[in-house]
């Protein structure tokens, strides 16, 4: 089936059995969001130093009901995907439910991220029937590769996520020039640490970290795969003009993405602290069109573009909340994060 996201001098489409997508044009943000990132649960089965949630086995915070899900999957509209979190989602009482509800009842294509843990038979199934496909968090590679194998066997699309460190990055690089990806793996997606949760500012990546062997080695390799948006400022620096710029793209949150947390608060990110607003009392479409506003503002005008710099719109000055930028004109930068 495809499905549109349509609104003034806009178009987007998405085929929700293949995953193909298509925008028509491409403004700064779209009428309504195409993919909602949901943390169903606080509680994790393991401790990863990385872990920008700081999830634990002892985590006994907040839980979200098939109830309240569907609170927030009655507000969809022409949401695409729904990317279910955590803490870790398979250990949720209710994540086999909340996976065919997602599917089933309201046509939107689910995915999750998991440690791997708990891949029972019953999730194994239901990931096949109703995701579009499931990413593997990297930390323990033998562990990985089992369960990459037990969801690249049930049929599932399968993909790692590798957290880019300063702590990491040397090891990825080995491991790669390794040729550790299993086969029927499906791409490899880079992720840029975050210091929040238990993630530290010591462990940001800089300059004097390996970055361009690991574009190199990517390229060199010809992985399958990518990187996520907060690398965008890293891309623009190390890639420059060797980067087809219709590929790529700078930060979504809160242009085509958005965060729902267990408490049903809404960010344009899941790293971000400020909430502006809460699906028991506001309407998604409102905290959407208006309330994410003056967060929009603070990327469309930010101190970069004040200073002229010739790169803005290629970035946009990279993430605007967190200490995770590499500029070749700027160092690093960290720009508020804009409060109602």
């Amino acid at each position: 089936m495809i499905k549109l996201n349509q609104g003034k001098d806009y178009l987007s489409t998405f085929n929700t059995e293949t995953g193909a997508y298509g925008r028509v044009t491409d403004p700064f943000c779209c009428p309504f969001p195409e993919l909602l990132d949901i943390s169903i649960i606080r509680k994790c089965t393991r401790k990863c130093s990385f872990c920008y949630m700081g999830s634990s086995p002892d985590d006994e915070g907040a839980t979200l009901s098939v109830k309240d899900l569907k609170k927030v999957l009655d507000q969809c509209g022409s949401v695409f995907q729904i990317a279910l979190g955590g803490g870790e989602p398979t250990i949720h009482p209710e994540f086999v439910e909340m996976l065919r509800t997602i599917k089933e009842d309201y046509n939107i294509v689910p995915n999750y991220t998991t440690n791997g843990d708990n891949l029972t038979p019953e999730v194994l199934e239901a990931s096949k029937k109703y995701c579009g496909a499931v990413a593997v968090s990297v930390y323990d590679l033998d562990h990985t590769i089992r369960a990459s194998k037990l969801l690249i066997r049930a049929g599932v699309k399968t993909n790692w996520h590798w957290v880019v460190s300063k702590s990491t990055i040397r090891d990825i690089i080995k491991m790669l020039k390794d040729g550790v990806v299993p086969e029927g793996l499906n791409a490899c997606i880079f992720l840029l640490h975050k210091p929040v949760g238990r993630g530290t500012e010591k462990d940001n990546l800089t300059i004097e970290d390996p970055i361009q062997e690991l574009f190199d080695t990517v390229k060199s390799l010809n992985i399958k795969g990518g990187f996520d948006a907060c690398f965008m400022n890293y891309i623009v620096r190390y890639q420059g003009d060797e980067v087809d710029k219709r590929l790529v793209d700078f930060c979504d949150a809160g242009r085509y993405t958005a965060y729902v947390d267990t408490n049903l608060d809404v960010k344009p990110c899941s790293f971000g602290q400020v909430s502006y607003g809460n699906l028991y009392t506001d309407k998604l479409t409102d905290i959407w069109k208006n309330k994410f506003q003056p967060y929009r503002d603070g990327v469309l005008n930010s101190v970069c573009k004040d200073k002229g710099c010739s790169k803005f719109k290629d970035c946009y000055s990279g993430c605007p909340i967190l200490p995770i930028n590499v500029c070749a004109d700027r160092g690093r930068l960290l720009l508020k994060e804009k409060v109602l």
